[in-house]
């Protein structure tokens, strides 16, 4: 388990951090990968290390999300923190927001960059689609961190009262807005993200299609359960990161998760909420980064 006494509230994104990500070895490179039915998904990459790590952000927001987490990593691995379909400043097509189709996306992603294998990333929904890669492209996973994430072998929550109304309500730029702004706080332990911080999330919800926010969000609560067999056949490392203070992905999921499959590990992250990538981006990275270092030592080596 983690432990972080402190509870400091998290000082909001400022030049200070951008000019981190600027200088700094993992200096950010903003790039566009074609999938095979041409949709364009945006991703920044950075660093030049032998181990490419795929990072997978969750419900409406984008490559954001793990801006922290870049900021503080290591250079000797490869970074490709992508905006999925209909979401940041990757296309909107109509269509193709089932998570498995996303999941397929990232696999093509890989085939785009002509990469073989990668270590993917995921935080809640990203983590659910990192799951369903797991298991139906095994042979593209070098390794797997599931942070805060459902766990796709158990049954679908279904559709609450709120969630409908939610799907019902997006369609306009003002009603989207409304809705993230109710929705996100609950994202978040309120010690730790600031009133700037949760607008800063608003606007880039924004920028996902109403397609993408309605679609994502029902397949998450009704998609049907992962048969506990396909999980028991999985060979590479695997990591779930699970918040004390985590209102929406709870232990039970995480516990489900290390049940089904072989080996896996759990990490705690305390005083956070859903979002630990950002809310205790230090701790955060150090967990991920020691699960690559005892997990892939020959490959993080070898640069």
């Amino acid at each position: 388990m983690v432990m972080n006494i402190s509870r400091a509230r998290i000082i909001p994104v400022s030049c200070v951090l951008f000019a981190v990500l600027l200088f700094s070895p993992c200096a950010l490179r903003a790039e566009t990968a074609r999938l095979a039915d041409g949709t364009g998904m945006h991703y920044e990459t950075a660093g030049s290390g032998s181990v490419p790590v795929v990072l997978i952000h969750g419900y409406a927001m984008s490559w954001v999300a793990w801006e922290r987490v870049i900021a503080e990593f290591a250079p000797r691995y490869r970074l490709y923190a992508v905006d999925l379909r209909g979401f940041g400043d990757s296309d909107k097509p109509e269509g193709g927001y089932e998570l498995v189709r996303m999941a397929d996306d990232l696999v093509e992603f890989l085939d785009a960059l002509k990469i073989p294998k990668a270590v993917f990333v995921g935080h809640s929904m990203g983590g659910t689609i990192a799951q369903h890669i797991a298991v139906r492209h095994p042979g593209r996973v070098l390794g797997l961190v599931l942070a805060n994430s459902l766990a796709c072998n158990l049954p679908p929550v279904g559709i609450s009262d709120s969630v409908r109304q939610r799907l019902e309500g997006y369609g306009t730029p003002e009603n989207n807005a409304r809705l993230l702004r109710s929705g996100f706080p609950s994202s978040f332990d309120p010690e730790n993200i600031s009133p700037e911080e949760i607008e800063r999330f608003v606007q880039i919800g924004l920028k996902a299609s109403s397609a993408a926010l309605r679609e994502t969000l029902e397949d998450l609560f009704t998609a049907p359960a992962v048969p506990g067999d396909r999980f028991a056949g999985l060979k590479v490392p695997v990591l779930i990161v699970i918040s004390t203070h985590d209102r929406l992905a709870t232990f039970e999921h995480a516990v489900a998760l290390s049940d089904a499959i072989p080996g896996a590990a759990i990490r705690v992250v305390t005083r956070s909420g859903h979002c630990p990538m950002w809310e205790r981006s230090h701790e955060f990275t150090r967990i991920l980064t020691e699960f690559l270092q005892s997990s892939l030592p020959a490959a993080a080596a070898s640069n």
